[in-house]
């Protein structure tokens, strides 16, 4: 880890009742609005309501984006490294953080090396993670007799340790990654994914606090999500530009998620737009002319000392952007990829620290399937 310390506050404590499920989790905007048809006019969703980018008003498209200030972009991967006799789970989580200054770039490099959860570690370990989100017992309870148990669905299989695991590597290198922009009293965290009101993974005061630390330390927060699940006037996000397709800009979003879903109430099925997200401000953002000119929702968390649209606008004017997405993130993401042969040197590494036996990856594809077929 690099020599930074968090400046994030201290943690409060978290209820029980505060915590997502697993559905909830997984499909956190399951919950789709159907719009009538004769209501949709009603609905303050027009032309007028997006916005290019101050590059493009000004007739200004930089080719090499010039950082005004501090712009640091996060991303993590993790690797599988399989399963180990005795129903242990081995993997390993590689952060990056990405700062673009002035005339240079930084790469910051974070790397867990091989981890292997059993039955032996996984309660003293979930234990350490949720007290540093917030509550010891965020993934555990108490039997009977006074000892910690998992909570159901907490980490009853190896893609819930795995993603949990992954999730909290992320979240201490964007605390470390906040004590970097503090130090420079101004900045902007670019990262990969949303700023929900909370999951499983990471509950809604953890995320406050987060947000709270930046806005007070003059720290703009910009979350881009490849993916979302979210409508707007019947929509989903990633085709509220179909019909433009010479269109690069955005549109602001928390208002009309806001009205609309008032509008639909009574039918008890709508969550209000404050669920969605923490931020600030919900945008949809088109980056790029494609292919593949995809459009993305962009969670915006802005200090006292600029504007929601202001940190959108400096995402277009500091980021180069490729294949319609900020450069930063791409690279943010390359570096915290694993390749086939870091999954086979860790898997070694681990086997001579540890004495642990790998599992045969047993098949029985050979008993369902003619030679060389697929499909199935």
């Amino acid at each position: 880890m690099a020599k930074y310390n968090s400046r994030v506050p201290e943690r409060r404590e978290i209820e029980v009742t505060q915590l997502i499920n697993d559905e909830a989790e997984s499909a956190p905007e399951a919950e789709v609005t159907q719009v009538d048809e004769s209501n949709r006019e009603k609905l303050p969703v027009d032309l007028s309501k997006f916005s290019r980018p101050r590059s493009l008003d000004e007739g200004k498209v930089p080719e090499k984006p010039t950082p005004k200030r501090l712009l640091i972009a996060v991303d993590t991967g993790i690797v599988n490294l399989g399963e180990f006799v005795g129903g242990g789970i081995a993997f390993a989580v590689r952060g990056t953080a990405v700062c673009l200054m002035e005339d240079q770039i930084i790469v910051l490099k974070y790397n867990t090396g091989a981890l292997l959860i059993d039955g032996q570690n996984r309660i003293p370990v979930f234990k350490y993670m949720g007290h540093r989100l917030g509550n010891e017992e965020l993934y555990l309870t108490r039997n009977e007799q006074g000892n910690l148990v998992p909570r159901p669905s907490a980490f009853e299989t190896g893609n819930q340790i795995r993603d949990r695991c992954r999730n909290f590597v992320e979240r201490m290198i964007q605390e470390e990654v906040l004590g970097i922009l503090s130090a420079n009293q101004k900045g902007l965290l670019l990262i990969d994914g949303a700023l929900p009101a909370g999951t499983f993974d990471t509950p809604a005061p953890y995320i406050r606090d987060i947000l709270e630390s930046a806005v007070s330390n003059k720290i703009d927060i910009a979350a881009v999500s490849k993916k979302s699940s979210i409508t707007v006037v019947g929509k989903p996000i990633n085709a509220l530009f179909d019909d433009q397709p010479a269109f690069i800009g955005y549109a602001r979003l928390k208002e009309v998620l806001t009205e609309e879903r008032k509008q639909y109430a009574e039918q008890g099925m709508i969550r209000e737009a404050t669920t969605i997200t923490l931020a600030n401000e919900l945008f949809a953002v088109r980056f790029g002319l494609g292919p593949p000119a995809l459009t993305f929702r962009v969670d915006v968390h802005n200090s006292i000392r600029s504007t929601a649209n202001e940190v959108l606008n400096d995402v277009f004017d500091q980021c180069q952007i490729q294949g319609c997405y900020p450069k930063p993130l791409i690279e943010a993401h390359q570096f915290s990829s694993f390749l086939f042969q870091d999954a086979q040197t860790l898997t070694s590494d681990l086997i001579v620290r540890t004495g642990a036996r790998p599992k045969e990856d047993l098949s029985m594809e050979w008993m369902f399937s003619p030679f060389g077929s697929f499909g199935k």
